[in-house]
């Protein structure tokens, strides 16, 4: 009865971590190791990093004949990036040094990463309906 208790929680953690990372990625739901599901968690970083950096070059793009806004973005770009990778290490400090931590900040960064994602979207969908730059949601002045 011992051996059966002991074993639930680690049961358990096998069958929630894989959902933990639920994501439209076929490759969490293959993975069946920590190992294969830090995998995916990279996979996927790299996949949304690389759709944060093509939103943020639009941006740019569209702030072009506005020197003053496009320095101003990449400050804010670079403070968000720090703002991410700090609360992301502050969100995983209970997992550190464990085999789940990688995957974790990860996950962690996928999704904030994600969450920035749309708000240069909303910024580019108020540029296009010609917003105006002091609106609370609309940050880029019209061209």
């Amino acid at each position: 009865m011992k051996l059966l208790a002991k074993g639930r929680p680690l049961l358990i953690l096998v069958f929630i971590v894989p959902r933990a990372f639920a994501s439209d990625d076929a490759c969490f739901e293959r993975a069946s190791t920590q190992a294969q599901i830090s995998v995916c968690a990279a996979n996927e970083l790299g996949k949304i990093d690389r759709q944060l950096n093509t939103k943020y070059r639009e941006i740019i793009d569209h702030l072009r004949h506005d020197e003053a806004a496009q320095s101003q973005l990449i400050v804010a770009q670079r403070k968000w990036i720090g703002f991410r990778d700090a609360e992301c290490t502050f969100r995983t400090i209970n997992s550190q040094g464990g085999s789940m931590n990688r995957s974790s900040l990860d996950s962690c960064l996928t999704n904030l990463t994600k969450a920035r994602i749309n708000q240069f979207n909303l910024y580019l969908r108020c540029e296009m309906n010609g917003r105006h730059s002091t609106s609370e949601d609309c940050l880029i002045a019209s061209q």
